[in-house]
């Protein structure tokens, strides 16, 4: 997991909110890309 105080997306993206329908993980907004991230003031590894 990656975590970070702020993330920097370097192309476009898609935010989806899906209150009805959450992932299996609980969130019910998130945000999709195939676009390069930068995160900023953050720990963790891929």
């Amino acid at each position: 997991n990656l975590y970070g105080n702020q993330v920097e997306i370097l192309g476009p993206c898609r935010i989806v909110y899906q209150p009805d329908n959450p992932l299996d993980c609980g969130a019910r907004l998130w945000i999709e890309t195939f676009s390069d991230i930068h995160f900023i003031g953050g720990c963790g590894s891929f």
